[in-house]
């Protein structure tokens, strides 16, 4: 669907709204010229249509794309989601991963025009986890101007571990009783039975079945028990499979395990994007928790990570107690709420404030014991 098309200095500008998978699908080899795509696995292609094809079935899509003299300039991947009877727009899989997104643009001009074109839909949007003081946020804020209501809603930080100045280094700015005690750990899981750190970087062929292992071992700990476990929640374990079929065949999808004999107690689902791991999902089995796996096995990729050159290493999730253990920088986010003046966006937000009322009156409840493991 075409939104607009503007001629100016001879140089034709066109805004357009794909509604299908087989659309999305034909704009990746034009996705990955983005430089925001090159910088950051979770605005690659690959992560929005894995999102896409396994955690908004009933949803439309609704990626805005601006060209210029036909080639693509910028790009929102945006889905148009039903939630609680109100329909807003959010960035493709935001809601379920929550994980920092935003828009792909070549230049300012594009962005200002991509946003233009996003207000210019009327739909309540809520857009969560862009970098607080990006573009993204300014040139949104500036097409909104008098035309809805705007809320900039604080969200929790991305921890990460820079790691360019090398292991011993890194190592110098942690806190030495902290090292000392992983290292005592490690004895002790070595006195009752050989340990092994493992990365693997699966090809198609393998991807699976050490994807597989990975998910029994997750599902072995706290989270199989607080039903948080990948195996526990169909269209995420659906998202991490189809992740790690589109990230192998690009040669990025990395794996880890700690192993206590034949064993794996301890395992790290990341992508290698950038010179950077990124880490999706990791756990360990409750059996061995007494030793840590998770943290030795979180020391042992760190170290990799070094020895071959990588720089650095990105906490995802909304955090926990132990990354900022290991972070020593991090990037600052925040979420935007817009609710166009009209009646579907002054109904949204009514409905938004008595639902947030409601919650706050309900009496709380405990979903999860925090452990350890943040995603």
């Amino acid at each position: 669907m075409a939104l607009a098309a503007t001629q100016a200095a001879a140089v034709t500008v066109e805004a357009d709204v794909l509604r299908s998978m087989d659309g999305f699908e034909a704009l990746a080899p034009e996705w990955s010229g983005f430089e925001a795509a090159r910088q950051h696995p979770l605005l690659s292609h690959g992560w929005f249509a894995a999102a896409a094809e396994s955690l908004h079935a009933g949803d439309r899509l609704c990626v805005i794309t601006i060209r210029r003299d036909g080639r693509l300039a910028a790009a929102a991947p945006l889905a148009e989601v039903a939630r609680e009877g109100r329909l807003r727009l959010e960035f493709i899989g935001s809601h379920a991963l929550y994980e920092p997104a935003g828009f792909l643009y070549a230049d300012r001009e594009a962005l200002d025009r991509l946003c233009k074109a996003i207000i210019r839909l009327r739909r309540p949007m809520a857009l969560l986890r862009l970098p607080a003081t990006g573009r993204d946020v300014r040139s949104l804020a500036a097409a909104a101007l008098w035309r809805g209501l705007r809320l900039a809603v604080a969200s929790p930080p991305c921890v990460r571990v820079n790691l360019n100045a090398g292991w011993d280094a890194y190592l110098a700015t942690r806190a030495p009783t902290a090292i000392a005690g992983i290292e005592r750990k490690r004895r002790r899981l070595a006195a009752a039975g050989s340990v092994r750190f493992q990365m693997l970087a699966p090809d198609p062929g393998s991807a699976l079945a050490a994807l597989d292992e990975a998910v029994d071992v997750e599902e072995d700990g706290w989270k199989g028990r607080a039903g948080s476990a990948m195996r526990l929640n169909p269209p995420i374990l659906a998202f991490v499979r189809a992740l790690a079929a589109r990230f192998a065949a690009a040669g990025s999808l990395r794996i880890a395990f700690l192993r206590s004999g034949d064993t794996a107690i301890a395992t790290c689902i990341m992508l290698e994007w950038n010179g950077r791991l990124w880490g999706i999902k990791k756990g360990y089995r409750e059996s061995a928790g007494r030793y840590s796996p998770g943290a030795i096995l979180l020391h042992d990729v760190l170290r990799e990570a070094c020895r071959r050159g990588l720089d650095g290493y990105e906490f995802l999730g909304s955090g926990d107690a132990l990354q900022p253990a290991w972070g020593n920088g991090s990037r600052d986010l925040q979420s935007l709420l817009f609710y166009p003046y009209s009646l579907r966006g002054a109904w949204t937000l009514a409905a938004d404030v008595a639902g947030r009322f409601s919650r706050r009156r309900a009496p709380a409840q405990r979903i999860g014991d925090g452990k350890g493991e943040s995603s």
